[in-house]
């Protein structure tokens, strides 16, 4: 009787091992939350293309982060239909299912349709398979037909425009659901691109781990010992937040790698700099390479104007107050004063371009700054004939600059100049002139 009792038990605890071990080795998950640390870009509109990066690395189209404000995404234009997506790259697992966290149907029928597709490359054009769902809230899953290794995986949302204001559908977390076939093969050593590495401010760049042996499928993390300095993604993409140095670690279970970076001032470029980079592009709303860049000009006309409900701004910069249209401040936004045509700006962005103007991608950060001055000491007070004063007024029969004695540009203010001593430029030659 003892002896039965134990065969019982012990086939039991048997069964509900070989039960839990099934239940864990079946399948895993990685969850891909919006978060302000995961979040490559700040987005305030519904036309650009960003990466999200968590469980794995997602690349949204079309949807906005309100500038990394919120914890979700939306998607879906006010004014014109669109169409938004979030893709990956080619994934190793075998994903079985995906369950998409949509908080709110914002305007359920104003989205044609929600659908994801399958494919084996990267333009999904071999192996597609297509999954339909119906537009609802909560966790939406999508079931893989036929799960395979190497994949990509798209999820769409094709809109009708709303009418009345931006957004129809919110998504706060995309999970992939994967199977583990209980041979997995742990690292035995890891290592990094990259040992050193010197950023401008500002900059990214992209930091790779590679496992030993080939196939391991031990999961890395990257972290930074100073974030003021650096910030690093999951994915080990890299940002220059400020000037100084961190390190860099890439962990494998026990195993890890360090990279040691140093971040420098990042180089201030020109209005005409900026232009030229952002032009070279490939397409619309794709960002020049290598992070976000410091430029400063003159703002010389307001574009949009202020906009008390989405804190933004759009202006014409130039490097002369009187420069016209050579680079655009695309919707920036600003902790300071809101600029004025003449102000001298400072900003940190992303450079792009659409329909051929070059300009900051959407959220630019913005500041008034003090403008440069020039040492105009050794500069003539002479007579020209083509130049004189008259009632407040410099005036010429050429183009000319007007500089007051600190060597501020003031002319912009010709014709409401102060009494004194102003210096006059022109192409050649600078000469000062008595205002009275």
């Amino acid at each position: 009787m003892k002896k039965i009792t134990l065969l019982k038990t012990l086939f039991v605890v048997l069964a509900l091992s070989f039960f839990s071990f099934s239940a864990i080795a079946e399948e895993a998950v990685l969850s891909n939350s919006f978060t302000a640390e995961t979040m490559q870009s700040k987005v305030s509109s519904y036309t650009a293309e960003w990466e999200n990066v968590d469980g794995t690395t997602l690349t949204l189209f079309g949807f906005n982060n309100n500038n990394m404000g919120w914890s979700y995404v939306r998607c879906g234009r006010k004014a014109e239909a669109s169409v938004a997506t979030i893709k990956t790259g080619k994934m190793s697992q075998k994903v079985t299912k995906i369950v998409v966290t949509v908080d709110k149907v914002l305007a359920a029928d104003k989205i044609k349709s929600a659908y994801l597709e399958v494919a084996t490359d990267d333009a999904f054009t071999a192996g597609v398979q297509k999954v339909d769902v119906t537009i609802a809230e909560g966790a939406v899953t999508y079931t893989i037909p036929t799960p395979a290794v190497n994949c990509y995986y798209r999820l769409t949302y094709d809109n009708l425009s709303h009418g009345s204001k931006n957004g129809n559908v919110q998504i706060s977390k995309v999970d992939f659901y994967y199977e583990l076939t209980g041979n997995e093969i742990e690292a035995t050593a890891i290592a990094l691109d990259k040992t050193t590495l010197t950023l401008e401010q500002y900059r990214e760049t992209q930091l790779t781990a590679t496992l030993t042996p080939a196939d391991a499928v031990t999961s890395v993390s990257f972290s930074s010992d100073n974030e003021a300095v650096v910030k690093v993604a999951n994915n080990g993409a890299v940002t220059a937040v400020g000037v100084g140095t961190a390190t860099i670690t890439a962990k494998a279970g026990e195993l890890t790698a360090t990279c040691e970076v140093t971040v420098t001032e990042a180089t201030v470029l020109t209005c005409a700099d900026a232009a030229s980079k952002a032009i070279s592009v490939s397409a619309d709303n794709v960002n020049y390479e290598g992070g976000q860049y410091v430029i400063r000009g003159y703002v010389t006309e307001i574009k949009t104007e202020y906009s008390e409900d989405y804190k933004n701004i759009s202006v014409w910069m130039a490097d002369t107050k009187n420069g016209g249209q050579v680079f655009q401040l695309f919707r920036g936004k600003t902790d300071g004063e809101i600029c004025v045509v003449g102000d001298y700006i400072e900003v940190v962005g992303y450079l792009t371009k659409f329909k051929d103007t070059p300009e900051t991608a959407s959220g630019a950060i913005y500041t008034v700054i003090e403008e440069p001055t020039e040492d105009l000491t050794a500069v003539e007070n002479v007579a020209i004939s083509n130049i004189y004063t008259e009632n407040g007024m410099v005036v010429a029969d050429c183009e000319i600059s007007i500089f007051n004695i600190a060597g501020q540009d003031v002319t912009a203010m010709n014709g409401r100049l102060e009494n004194g001593v102003y210096i006059v430029k022109t192409a050649n030659s600078a000469v000062k002139v008595v205002v009275k």
